[in-house]
């Protein structure tokens, strides 16, 4: 696909409008109209030869721009197309866009027929993001050394957003809108949504050559813990403690059931998990309490009340196989207990854990299931959230709504795993441990939870 002389050259206005286009799809959110979009649109069309001369170069050392700014651009014009034609790209078959995918590849990335027609430029814009997203894929843009490695390495450039590779075949399927099938070896990921900060993490076992698998989930509750509270000011609450004299042995018997399982991730509820019984949870992961080379990948230790540098935080460890801490997620918003509130600082942080094959949310309860925010999951385009949670029955239902939201828009997956809270011993005759759930599951299931621990299945 290379071509010669300054064909090759990308204007510096063109790079500028590039540059404030992203960062109106990405960081704005701007909703283009037709007249607004299609000169984006036609820059694209206009630089195709450039583009093709760049894929062309790719690994050498004729290379000129960062080729993950190609893929961006054509992602964000595909993004940003007007509302009208939305339904039209639904209406897009999966072998019609790899058809035109190669024959792009063989015509140097040229559109062909009337580019006045909407089903053509749709057709040629799509396979020129999936044809993009394929040769980056040539390039191994992981780390070496994961512990070397730091999220810039993903940011070309000062755009502000990342290229994540992450393998996502699942993706690829007929009848579903540009946000959830446009790549399959990348996602792009805004480094910041409004005042959020999104904070990409590596594990160490992650190499990116693993294949796409389905997962499965370990569901922790405790059937003996009644939650105490301290009133803080006028109007707000810390939690003081959180007894379970069965509470160490309940963890043991959780960690080996869920290795025997299999479980790629265990996690207990918001709120379970002070700082000694956490210790109790890394202590259980690093003894390998079944002897066995099996390790569980993720697991989300609940949450607990700490203190932090500016005040307190609802935080959640986060940890990686044998019970190394990997990264931690504050809670962003404060949730209403006894009419009183979290006496927490929120956070403007949101961690997302890299996998080989999915992008992976942790969000504390409300962070997940406030109906007055928009979707923050879906709008990353995340394929999994693991959601630690307290509450009733209709906090559960909140949680189904939202998990509802993600499948439809990406076909991600949600493992919720709530603690039912116990004021008084009186609480404890209901027999109702908590909920769990693990949507869109595999077969259908209850959410409530009667026993200690419960093994989860969903499409992925």
């Amino acid at each position: 696909m290379g071509i010669g002389g300054e064909i090759l050259v990308i204007s510096k206005t063109d790079l500028s409008t590039w540059r404030r286009f992203t960062e109106k799809v990405m960081i704005d959110r701007v909703r283009f109209r037709q007249s607004d979009w299609l000169p984006h649109f036609t820059r694209l069309k206009r630089n195709a030869s450039q583009i093709a001369a760049g894929l062309a170069d790719i690994g050498s050392d004729e290379e000129r721009l960062d080729p993950r700014l190609f893929l961006v651009w054509a992602w964000c014009v595909l993004m940003s197309m007007p509302d009208s034609w939305r339904e039209a790209y639904t209406a897009l078959r999966e072998v019609g866009i790899e058809e035109e995918m190669e024959r792009l590849r063989v015509d140097g990335l040229i559109m062909r027929g009337l580019d006045t027609v909407p089903d053509n430029r749709l057709r040629w814009l799509a396979a020129l993001t999936r044809l993009i997203d394929d040769e980056l894929a040539s390039m191994d843009y992981w780390p070496e050394d994961p512990a070397r490695w730091s999220p810039q390495q993903w940011q070309p450039g000062d755009y502000p957003c990342f290229v994540v590779p992450v393998k996502r075949s699942y993706r690829l399927q007929n009848g579903k809108e540009a946000e959830y099938r446009a790549t399959r070896y990348h996602a792009l990921v805004p480094s910041q949504v409004g005042e959020l900060a999104i904070d990409l993490i590596l594990t160490d076992d992650s190499t990116g050559d693993g294949e796409s698998c389905v997962w499965t989930y370990g569901a922790a509750v405790f059937d003996d813990v009644t939650l105490t509270w301290r009133e803080v000011g006028q109007d707000e609450f810390l939690l003081s403690g959180a007894p379970g004299p069965d509470a160490c042995d309940a963890i043991e018997e959780q960690i080996r059931m869920a290795i025997a399982d299999g479980c790629d991730v265990l996690t207990w509820p918001e709120l379970t998990v002070p700082p000694d019984r956490l210790g109790e949870i890394r202590q259980a992961l690093g003894s390998n309490p079944l002897g066995s080379p099996k390790r569980i990948p993720l697991v989300i230790a609940g949450s607990w009340h700490v203190e932090d540098k500016d005040g307190f935080v609802n935080r959640s460890e986060i940890l990686q196989a044998g019970g190394r801490p990997l990264t931690h997620c504050d809670k962003r918003r404060r949730f209403e207990f006894m009419e009183r509130k979290e006496a927490i600082v929120p956070t403007c942080r949101v961690p997302l854990i890299v996998m080989d094959d999915r992008l992976v949310a942790v969000a504390i309860c409300l962070d997940f299931c406030d109906d007055r925010v928009p979707d923050l999951y879906a709008d990353l385009g995340v394929d999994l959230v693991i959601v630690p949670s307290m509450g009733m029955e209709n906090t559960t239902q909140a949680h189904e709504r939202h998990a509802a939201t993600l499948q439809s828009r990406h076909g991600g997956v949600t493992c919720l795993v709530q603690q039912h809270p116990y004021l008084s011993p009186e609480d404890q005759k209901s027999g109702n441990r908590g909920y769990s759930f693990a949507s869109p599951p595999k077969s259908p299931s209850t959410s409530v939870q009667n026993v200690r621990y419960r093994k989860l299945t969903a499409k992925r």
